[in-house]
């Protein structure tokens, strides 16, 4: 198997993942900037498309979650919940819900 249809693969299994196990929103729902952009959003992280990486980071603060709480899977990036921060945009979303 090449190596791009391996990359390709696993971005196909991840998107059907998303689809099934998150909720895709603003992340204005998490309390963030809106030009933060769009969002994936479990109980487990937040999942955001890497080319809204830079717009993410600088106006939803994911630059402050450390490496060791961010994963880079294929097309995407993961910042998991164990962050206090990441859970916080969590919390938000779940009240953003209820309200």
């Amino acid at each position: 198997m090449e190596l791009s249809t391996l990359v390709d693969d696993l971005n196909n299994r991840f998107q059907e993942w998303l689809e099934a196990n998150t909720e895709h929103c603003s992340a204005e729902k998490l309390g963030l900037d809106r030009r933060a952009g769009n969002v994936y959003v479990s109980d487990e992280g937040v999942i955001i498309e890497k080319h809204n990486r830079r717009s993410f980071d600088y106006y939803g603060g994911g630059e402050y979650v450390a490496d060791e709480y961010r994963a880079s899977i294929g097309d995407y990036e993961v910042y998991y919940a164990d962050d206090d921060r990441v859970m916080g945009w969590i919390e938000n979303y779940h009240n953003s819900r209820s309200t």
